[in-house]
């Protein structure tokens, strides 16, 4: 009786249960009491707490690229999990729970949940992620974390005076160039060297002492600061609403060149571009879902704002020529260029699906969206003064509108459907629709580069046109191309059962692309149209209980029709006649677009050599001359932007690809497994002269895993990945009718690829030149090794040890085959040109290999005092040696136009070493 009463007392679901088994006379029934400590661990959840601290060994930002540890010195070590709310066992199923990791770091996240399971659930978060990108980077400019760059007032316009007292060049800030001989050949010694002058040297030493003082470190890095918040409400059991809230910051510095172009010379900066950067994310749906049916109605919004929207630096050169050597005065000309844009995206989805039968299965969506971008052009200050002459001009006097106004729709649908007409057969049937509408209107824009007042007069039909003027032959007429990309793809697959443990699945895919921009007066992409059909099996085994195998091969073909005059749809005065260009033979009058069509040719011209005659006075010759390349004043640009023919965009080209994967897993026993996998990808460019021609790709792993005991495991892993991609080009050169060099006719050092012995016989065919061609196959080796081993158990059940090894070393080798020529350095005007080389070629050699070793080591220790709190030791290692020529371009010395940022190859050498304290209750 007193049993029953007890039973009856409770209102936990176990007791009510065990209730109505008394009532009902059957046997006896028992349950544990609710203070019993099993039934407590499994109907309460655990809460954790970790406190400790770290300290990190040196400064790397390397090292500490993403995991937050880039100084040197003392971290915090902390992370919560921490779970409540009512009981497992009561009515209530009120929930809470907040989770936080890496508190102390740069990495860190944390997470807040509240909830009524079935009903309602609350949940915030924050995450943070800092990768430091680089601690090398130097720059004498001031004014970082602002959007104005300036030099110090201190600061003198480099120069290397024994070569010039006028000319800015960056190399004048390395005394080993500027302390360095010249060579200066003369008829009595062709070898002769020039030192410099104690002027000069006294100049370039003013110079560097005023200079490279001024350079100073700017640490490059991005941190991104995340805050989310949403709830999810189930309005009845079939129907829920959701809705999300993202706001994310970014800022910090981020390499950037800017280029100033000046009637002295152009000059690059490489500056901290300031990342200060705002998006907002939102999402809302309803969501029901039945037994045969499901379906989802959402909404995504997207808003980017940038804090930053504009860059203004000072040029580091002269304003005019330095009149002598050691007058270095700066220029005070300003430079500006815009940042990305803010722009918006709103997207409206639907998915649904349904089951009609157990076997057959239907789901399908779709989506409409529009992104826009409004920002006002950078053109608040038109008229600009030239430095020089003093001249007034517009730097930009056709810009026809305030902004871009761009809009692009974007629409989508997607269907799949799913039978499975016996229990050995399953097919399946795809379709995905994919449309971005860019209607952006295509406007005409006419510039100057920076600095670069008006010369001469551009082509009156150039200016009629346009509608303005006048404008200098030196202008640049250039139209928008909004693109525009539409998708149509099928899939058919099938998945049969062959034999036991055997299944086959076949499938077939075919991806139609339809590319364009929408106003642009001729076709902006090279290739309208592709078409890509791709065949698949993959083979399923399972030999034994213990060994399975898996093999997958895929091959696809890519056609398209590639057109090499796309680029014509940026140079819109290629379809205006110019004012003194001959007609066409049929009596039309010659546009750029329509002499190239009349005579079936690319901008690159005819693929011949110098030839004037018998066309001189044609359309041919007046847009074509010496048969070279479209001259860029027929079209209104500064800049040569045609294709060399042949040339394909490997994602825009034809291509067969084959892919092979593999896999197999051997559980040789209860205690020891094997896994291993060999993938090969090999794309070829069947139809490209020049580009992409192929692109290969193999990787294997190895995984072995032994379990000693319940409590001793170790895992080996090795992973090896060979990547290869050959790439054709041609260093192209105009032909000319010249016949010598400073009076030297002969030619040297290329009759491995033609047969030319004069500098005039090269001239001549400069064009087609073979011995331009060049071909460079890049070569990437990676090779990884890991070891893993964890010992539980020790010292009476209380110590836990782990420990992780990983090494990978890295090879880059990129060959070249080709070359250039380059004029005899030895070669003075006054020489007897009979006995003289005017030119040599220079076959080109190999790049230096690129290298990277890492070597990883981690190992933890943890003891536990009671089962609710432990202490746990933590130490890791981590180092890097690598190796890479492009850093030897950053340092002084290097280039001519672009100042040094002093950035170095990464290596380092880390060690860390940490203690926590670990708690956990219920």
């Amino acid at each position: 009786m007193n049993a029953k009463k007890l039973v009856l007392a409770t209102r936990s679901p176990a007791k009510a249960a065990c209730r109505v088994i008394l009532m009902m006379g059957m046997m006896p029934c028992a349950f544990a009491s609710e203070e019993d400590p099993e039934v407590k661990e499994q109907t309460r959840p655990t809460s954790k707490i970790e406190a400790g601290v770290l300290y990190n060994s040196d400064d790397s930002a390397k090292a500490g690229e993403y995991n937050g540890l880039n100084k040197e010195g003392p971290y915090g070590i902390g992370s919560i999990d921490l779970s409540g709310g009512s009981n497992y066992d009561s009515d209530s199923t009120r929930r809470w729970r907040v989770k936080g990791t890496n508190l102390g770091l740069q990495n860190r996240n944390f997470i807040g949940e509240y909830g009524w399971q079935g009903k309602l659930k609350l949940n915030i978060e924050y995450d943070e992620l800092q990768r430091n990108r680089s601690d090398s980077f130097q720059t004498p400019y001031q004014g970082e974390g602002t959007n104005n760059l300036t030099l110090p007032d201190s600061w003198l316009v480099p120069l290397v005076p024994r070569i010039s007292g006028t000319a800015a060049n960056a190399r004048g800030l390395s005394p080993d160039v500027t302390d360095s001989s010249i060579l200066a050949p003369t008829l009595a010694n062709p070898n002769n060297l020039l030192a410099p002058t104690a002027a000069q040297l006294a100049a370039a030493k003013t110079i560097q002492n005023a200079d490279l003082p001024l350079f100073h470190n700017v640490n490059l890095y991005t941190n991104r600061k995340t805050y989310d918040g949403g709830f999810s409400y189930f309005i009845t059991p079939e129907w829920e609403f959701t809705a999300k809230v993202t706001h994310m910051d970014r800022n910090g510095y981020k390499p950037m060149g800017f280029e100033s172009k000046a009637v002295t010379g152009d000059r690059v900066s490489i500056l901290p571009d300031l990342i200060d950067q705002t998006t907002d994310q939102y999402n809302a749906s309803f969501n029901y879902t039945g037994e045969k049916a499901f379906m989802q109605l959402g909404y995504y919004g997207s808003i980017f704002s940038n804090n930053t929207n504009s860059m203004r630096w000072q040029d580091w050169g002269p304003s005019s020529t330095i009149a002598n050597i050691g007058i270095s005065s700066l220029s005070p000309r300003f430079d500006t260029m815009s940042t990305a844009p803010d722009n918006q995206f709103h997207q409206f989805n639907m998915n649904s699906g349904y089951n009609f039968s157990p076997t057959t299965k239907l789901v399908m969506g779709g989506s409409y969206a529009q992104s826009t971008q409004n920002d006002t052009f950078l053109n608040s200050a038109p008229i600009v003064t030239n430095a020089t002459t003093g001249a007034n001009y517009n730097p930009t006097p056709l810009v026809p509108v305030t902004s871009l106004n761009g809009l692009i729709e974007t629409s989508t649908f997607n269907l799949k459907f799913t039978h499975k007409p016996t229990k050995d057969l399953g097919l399946a049937f795809g379709y995905k629709y994919d449309n971005r509408d860019n209607q952006t209107p295509v406007n005409n824009y006419a510039f100057y580069a920076s600095d670069e007042p008006p010369t001469g007069s551009a082509n009156a039909a150039f200016v009629n046109a346009l509608r303005v003027g006048p404008l200098g032959s030196n202008i640049n007429i250039n139209a928008n191309t909004p693109y525009s990309k539409m998708s149509n793809q099928i899939t058919l697959n099938g998945n049969y059962h062959l034999a036991k443990d055997h299944w086959l699945n076949a499938g077939y895919e075919w991806e139609k692309l339809d590319r364009g921009c929408t106003g642009s007066w001729y076709n902006c992409v090279n290739a309208t149209t592709s078409n890509e059909h791709t065949g698949k099996a993959q083979w399923r085994a399972n030999w034994t209980d213990s060994i399975n195998t898996r093999i997958d091969y895929a091959f696809s073909k890519r056609s398209v029709d590639y057109d090499e005059n796309s680029w014509l749809s940026m140079v819109p005065m290629a379809n205006v006649p110019p004012t003194g260009a001959p007609n066409l033979p049929n009596g039309q009058p010659a546009t750029a677009y329509n002499t190239m069509l009349y005579y079936g040719l690319t901008g690159y011209g005819p693929a011949l050599g110098y030839n004037p005659q018998p066309l001189a006075g044609s359309a041919l010759a007046y847009f074509f001359a010496g048969n070279n390349a479209l001259s860029t004043a027929t079209y209104g640009n500064r800049d040569r932007i045609s294709e060399l023919l042949g040339m394909r965009r490997f994602n825009m080209a034809n291509r067969d690809r084959n892919k092979l994967r593999t896999a197999a897993n051997w559980q040789a026993t209860q205690k020891l497994s094997f896994q291993g996998g060999f993938d090969f990808t090999n794309d070829d460019y069947i139809d490209s002269t020049y580009g992409l021609q192929k692109s290969r790709e193999w990787d294997i792993n190895l995984d072995a895993s032994y379990a000693l005991s319940d409590t001793f495991s170790a895992n080996l892993f090795y992973s090896h990945q060979n990547q290869l991609s050959s790439t054709a080009g041609n260093s192209y050169n105009a032909n000319t009718n010249a016949t010598s060099v400073n009076g030297a006719t002969a030619l040297s050092g290329s009759s491995g690829c033609n047969n030319f012995t004069t500098v005039g016989q090269r001239n001549l065919n400069y064009k087609i030149d073979p011995c331009l061609n060049w071909l460079s196959d890049m070569q990437n080796d990676v090779d990884v090794l890991g070891l893993s081993l964890a010992k539980r158990g020790l010292m009476g059940g209380k110590l836990s040890l782990e420990g992780n090894f990983v090494f990978s070393w890295a090879k880059t080798n990129v060959d070249v085959t080709g070359g250039n020529y380059a004029n005899n350095p030895r070669l003075a005007a006054a020489r007897n040109p009979a006995t003289s080389t005017a030119a040599y070629f220079i076959p080109a050699a190999n790049l230096p290999s690129v290298t990277t070793d890492t070597f990883d080591l981690r190992f933890t220790a943890q003891y536990a005092f009671t089962k609710a709190s432990s202490i746990r030791a933590m130490y890791s290692y981590m180092r890097m040696d690598s190796s890479d020529y492009a850093y030897e371009g950053m340092q002084p010395g290097a280039l001519v136009a672009v100042l040094p940022t002093y950035e170095s190859a990464p290596i380092y050498s880390v060690h860390a070493i940490g203690l926590s304290y670990n708690y956990s209750f219920q």
